[in-house]
This record gives C-alpha cells, sequence and structure tokens, in this order.
C-alpha cells in the first residue's frame, strides 16, 4: 500500500460513509482541525482515493466520498490479513497459536481508541 497510517485511517472513517461526510465531520471524526482535515482530504483527492460532490442538503457545502480506488484497499487489506494468518498458522502450532491470539486480544484491549 503506498498509503501512511494517517492517511489510510482517514480512507477507513470515509469508507464507512459511502453516501459522503462534511469536512466538519471528518475533521471531528479525526480529532483534528478543519483545516488539516482539509489538506490531507486535499491530498488523497489529488492521489484518487476521494472525491468531492455538492452536498444536496447545502449547495455551499460539499461531501467527501471514497473513491473505488479507495473500495479495493478493503480487497487488498483482506489479502494481507489472511497472507499473515495463513503465515501464522504454518509457523506456530494449534496452542501456540491460541496463546498468540489470547495475547494479542489483551494488547489490544489495552491500546487506545481512537
Amino acid at each position: 500500500m503506498d498509503l501512511t497510517s494517517t492517511e489510510y485511517d482517514y480512507l477507513d472513517v470515509v469508507a464507512w460513509h459511502p453516501e459522503g461526510m462534511r469536512l466538519t465531520e471528518l475533521a471531528e471524526r479525526m480529532s483534528v482541525s478543519k483545516a488539516s482535515a482539509s489538506a490531507m482530504a486535499s491530498k488523497l483527492e489529488a492521489r484518487g482515493y476521494l472525491e468531492r460532490t455538492p452536498d444536496p442538503e447545502d449547495r455551499r457545502a460539499s461531501l467527501i466520498r471514497p473513491t473505488p480506488r479507495t473500495a479495493a484497499l478493503e480487497t487488498e487489506e483482506s489479502a494481507i490479513h489472511a497472507r499473515a494468518a495463513a503465515s501464522l498458522s504454518a509457523a506456530l502450532s494449534a496452542e501456540e497459536l491460541a496463546r498468540f491470539e489470547e495475547l494479542f486480544e489483551k494488547a489490544c484491549r489495552g491500546l487506545p481508541s481512537a
């Protein structure tokens, strides 16, 4: 993938709103200023991951929507996860894999939520 983790985080938020979302909502969800969200949206739009369309409820505003390129990331991400799972399954015994999953879930619960 040619994305930073921050760029991917933005796309993940927008992908959950295929109908589109306003820039202010994106900024709120990312806990950043509207200017920061706008700069990132422009960057991702220029790279073909996002598009802006007029907001039918307010012609002065626009909606940020995912493009098919963003949707393709889900397929790529699923393939990466499948390869990682297959590698782990091949490298670890069933007992080790169960322990790994237990520890991984525990570690994830300890991470701050976005």
